[in-house]
C-alpha cells in the first residue's frame, strides 16, 4: 500500500529539538493544524505518507505514544470544513468530540469535524488510515452525516471493510492512474462512505434531527455559559424552553450528558487557555475562569483527557 504516494513525511530526518515543531507543520500540510504532543521526542517517530484524488485524500498515519488536539486556535486559520475519518491498522485510538469519547479498534472507525475541538491520541503503536473530505461534499448527498461525528456505532462488518479495501486499493494505484480516475474513484468512494454511514446499527440513528438540533443549540448555549460556576441543567433547559427532563433524553439521544457536555467544553477552553503565553495565569485561575472550583479535582481530570496535568503541558509547550 501507498507504493507511489503524492508526498511522504517522516521524523527520521529531523533533529531532536526541533523535531516535534517540524513535525506539526508537516501534518498542517497533510490535513489542517493540529497540536501534536507526546511524551519525549527522543526516541518518538511517525511517518505520514498521503495519496490525493479530485476531491479527497487518503493518508497512512504511523506514530508511536502521541496526541492530538484540535483547538480553536488552530480552527481560526481554516479556510475549509472537513471530516476526518479513522480506520485503524494496528493499535487503537482513543478520541473525543462533543462530550462524546472512546476508543475505536481495528475493524471499525470513528468520524471528526475539523470545525470544532477534538481530541486523538495514541498510547502506544498506532498504524492507521485517514480519510478528508471536504464536509460539504457529503452534506449534500446525506444532510445528517453531521450527526456521525464521534458518535461511536458498532461498523458494519461487511460495508466497512470493503470501504476500507477500497481505501487501501487506491493508495496502491500509480499517479498516473489516480489522476486519471480521479474524478470516477471520488464519487465512487462517497458512494460507499454514504452506505457504510447509514448502516450503522441498522441504519438508525439514536437520536432523531428533532433531538439533534436541540442538542446543536444546547452546544452553542454550553459555549458561551461554560465558564459560570453556577451554569445548571435548569439555567439551559429554561434557555431552551424546554423541560429539563426532555433536555436531558435529547442529549442521552446523542451520546452523552449534560455534565459531559460541559466538561469537555470547559477542558478545552483551560487546554487553549494553557497553550496562550499571552495570558500569564497561574493554573489556579485558568481552572476557576472555566468553572472548575476545585483546582486539584481540575489538575486529575485534565490529566487524565489530555495525559499531563495542567502544569506539565505548559511547561512543555514553553520549551517546544
Amino acid at each position: 500500500m501507498f507504493s507511489f504516494p503524492d508526498r511522504h513525511f517522516s521524523t527520521d530526518a529531523l533533529h531532536t529539538s526541533k523535531k516535534l515543531g517540524a513535525w506539526r507543520e508537516m501534518i498542517s500540510d497533510v490535513f489542517f493544524r493540529v497540536d501534536i504532543d507526546t511524551a519525549t521526542t527522543d526516541t518518538w517517530s511517525a511517518s505520514i505518507s498521503e495519496v490525493n484524488l479530485q476531491r479527497s485524500s487518503i493518508s497512512r498515519y504511523i506514530t508511536e505514544q502521541a496526541r492530538g488536539v484540535r483547538s480553536r486556535h488552530a480552527i481560526s486559520a481554516d479556510i475549509e470544513e472537513f471530516y476526518i475519518f479513522v480506520f485503524p491498522l494496528e493499535g487503537t485510538m482513543y478520541f473525543s468530540q462533543y462530550g462524546r469519547e472512546g476508543v475505536v479498534s481495528v475493524g471499525q472507525y470513528v468520524m471528526l469535524r475539523s470545525s470544532d475541538f477534538y481530541n486523538l491520541s495514541c498510547d502506544t503503536y498506532f498504524n492507521g488510515i485517514f480519510l478528508k473530505l471536504p464536509t460539504k461534499v457529503v452534506d449534500e448527498v446525506y444532510k445528517d452525516a453531521g450527526r456521525h461525528c464521534s458518535n461511536w456505532r458498532p461498523a458494519h462488518p461487511v460495508l466497512s471493510k470493503v470501504f476500507l479495501s477500497n481505501l487501501l486499493a487506491i493508495s496502491d494505484l500509480t499517479a498516473e492512474e489516480r489522476n486519471s480516475y480521479s474524478w470516477c474513484l471520488d464519487r465512487q468512494l462517497l458512494g460507499s462512505l454514504i452506505g457504510m454511514l447509514r448502516a450503522e446499527e441498522g441504519g438508525n440513528l439514536s437520536s432523531t434531527s428533532a433531538t439533534h438540533g436541540l442538542f446543536e443549540r444546547l452546544t452553542k448555549i454550553v459555549e458561551k455559559r461554560y465558564s459560570q460556576e453556577t451554569f445548571t441543567p435548569a439555567i439551559a433547559a429554561a434557555e431552551l424552553k424546554v423541560s429539563v427532563g426532555y433536555m436531558h433524553r435529547c442529549v442521552k439521544a446523542n451520546g452523552t450528558s449534560f455534565s459531559e457536555l460541559l466538561r469537555d467544553v470547559r477542558l478545552a477552553r483551560s487546554f487553549e487557555m494553557l497553550q496562550d503565553h499571552s495570558l500569564r495565569l497561574q493554573v489556579g485561575e485558568i481552572a476557576y475562569r472555566n468553572g472548575f472550583s476545585d483546582h486539584s479535582a481540575f489538575s486529575k481530570i485534565f490529566r487524565q483527557r489530555y495525559g499531563k496535568t495542567p502544569t506539565e503541558l505548559r511547561d512543555q509547550l514553553v520549551t517546544v
